[in-house]
């Protein structure tokens, strides 16, 4: 069975014709495995910023579907 990989950004993203270049350290199981770069267009890179920015504003409690915790003294704000 293939473990997934995880990576961490290990430079500045570079924009190099139609494509973000990635600088990025590899880890599988924790471990560090390698330093590699990874390319992604301009338009998969609007579609993951679109999708980060919700996600992240959802665990911020900023976004449109906030859950409100009945518990929360800012429930009823």
């Amino acid at each position: 069975m293939d473990v997934p990989r995880s990576f961490k950004l290990s430079g500045d993203v570079r924009l190099l014709d139609d494509q973000f270049v990635i600088p990025v350290q590899v880890f599988r199981n924790g471990a560090y495995e390698s330093t590699d770069r990874a390319a992604m267009s301009v338009d998969d890179a609007s579609v993951l910023n679109a999708q980060l920015t919700r996600l992240l504003d959802e665990r911020a409690c900023l976004g449109p579907r906030r859950k409100k915790d009945p518990n929360s003294p800012w429930s009823r704000f």
